[in-house]
């Protein structure tokens, strides 16, 4: 049984106070925890444990309500998969995690497309999702440490909220809680109504407004949907306008 890992603390490296905003760079990796696009990713890819192509990696042992994984081998594809995990297969769902991840090389064919770069992603602690009516809701108490041959990240996600459909775009309807940065700190998360960059092809999501309250606070807010991708969201620190146009950092789980 992996369920502690449900409690896991946060990593050494992200300091237990509040982080400063000086740049519009710490901005873009904490929004990996506002980014509806990573957190749905992160659904998706946990629901697809259920059925991955390769019978034998990660080890797979679905006898009893918990579908156990194992990780420590090589799949088909080339996919170096580490740690453990475990998934509820409940009407609530979890993904409980201690270590769990995979190196993806490049150029890996999964679902008949072509990785274009080398991904690295571990997960440690817990994400779970629900439906109550129409609502969908999840929970995430986890660290990610995500790497791609751009940059790299370790956040901390404790953070809850309640995902949906906006005008055809998927959309973050709610999400409240707490994200850290490594050699950076914490800041309190608020989100509200930031929809998916998936369906208008832009690099970052419109719609809504997303805070950030460290030692002091960011702020975006999200235009209407441009098909051109022409506008930028507006974004402040501390009330002072910066330069953010850059795509939002996503989290490129694998495509399986």
């Amino acid at each position: 049984m992996l369920w502690l890992a449900a409690c896991t603390p946060m990593p050494d490296s992200i300091p237990d106070e509040p982080g400063r905003f000086a740049e519009a760079s710490e901005i873009d990796r904490l929004l990996v925890a506002a980014n509806p696009d990573n957190l749905l990713a992160l659904q998706f890819f946990a629901s697809s444990l259920d059925a991955l192509a390769d019978p034998f990696c990660p080890e797979v042992d679905d006898s009893t309500e918990l579908v156990e994984l194992v990780g420590g081998c090589t799949d088909m594809y080339g996919a170096q998969w580490h740690g453990t995990a475990e998934l509820s297969s409940a009407d609530r769902r979890e993904l409980s995690a201690d270590g769990f991840g995979v190196t993806l090389p490049e150029a890996a064919v999964l679902q008949g497309t072509e990785q274009s770069q080398a991904i690295t992603w571990i997960l440690d602690g817990r994400y779970a999702w629900w439906s109550e009516g129409s609502d969908q809701l999840f929970e995430a108490k986890l660290s990610l440490d995500y790497t791609d041959e751009r940059d790299a990240v370790l956040v901390w996600i404790d953070v809850e909220g309640a995902v949906g459909v906006s005008s055809g775009f998927p959309t973050l309807d709610s999400a409240i809680g707490t994200v850290g940065l490594e050699h950076w700190g914490t800041a309190e998360l608020s989100v509200d109504q930031v929809a998916s960059g998936w369906f208008s092809n832009c690099p970052y999501p419109s719609l809504g407004t997303v805070t950030l309250a460290g030692a002091n606070t960011a702020a975006m807010s999200l235009g209407d949907p441009d098909p051109t991708c022409a506008a930028c969201p507006t974004t402040t620190i501390e009330g002072a306008e910066v330069e953010l146009c850059e795509p939002w950092f996503h989290v490129q789980l694998p495509g399986y």
